[in-house]
């Protein structure tokens, strides 16, 4: 599977890409400065590297390395990634696919908190996020590489699409992504700060 961002192709093979089991939102003082970071619980199958290295980061003081960016897929359409490339103890790369109508929220609270916060499951995993202590779990921190400026033109053209697929008229169609985005908007500006 192909990739690109800002004309730059990037190769992924179809076992890289770590699908979204389920999400939620976790804030704390100490990270993004209490604003909400999605929480995410990633289908980890046939990759135990990835289970070892969230692993590693967290037995490790001096951690390890973690490179992010951002791509749009080109198949399926209407989807973006996060690709990560995990440098050391050892190399290995990963992308979670965000499906832009679906995953919007998520791709936004990843974009204002600059980071996000990963776990891998299996795929019939539907315990609460967050709940289980003893699951390991690695903070990403994912600084803006230019993508912010192209992400709101991306999403809106996928809401207004899906919008208008739903008999919406154009006009309709324009409010409803408006009042989506503020709705959106208004539950990442939550924060835990006293």
């Amino acid at each position: 599977m192909s990739i690109f961002k800002h004309r730059e192709t990037f190769s992924y093979a179809s076992r890289d890409f770590l699908p979204i089991i389920r999400d939620g939102a976790v804030a704390t003082m100490q990270i993004a400065g209490g604003r909400m970071m999605p929480a995410l619980r990633l289908d980890g199958t046939g990759r135990p590297d990835i289970a070892d290295m969230i692993e590693y980061h967290i037995c490790h003081k001096d951690g390890g390395d973690v490179t992010t960016k951002w791509g749009l897929l080109k198949d399926p359409k209407g989807y973006v990634a996060l690709l990560l490339g995990f440098v050391r103890p050892y190399q290995t790369t990963a992308a979670i696919p965000f499906n832009i109508r679906k995953h919007q929220i998520l791709v936004e609270g990843i974009l204002q908190a600059g980071c996000v916060c990963i776990e891998v499951g299996e795929p019939d995993d539907t315990s609460p996020m967050m709940v289980d202590i003893s699951r390991p779990r690695l903070v990403v921190h994912v600084p803006d590489t230019g993508f912010t400026k192209i992400w709101p033109k991306l999403r809106d053209a996928q809401l207004y699409k899906f919008y208008r697929s739903q008999g919406l008229s154009r006009r309709t169609a324009r409010a409803a992504v408006s009042k989506r985005v503020e709705s959106s908007q208004q539950i990442l500006a939550l924060n835990i700060r006293p």
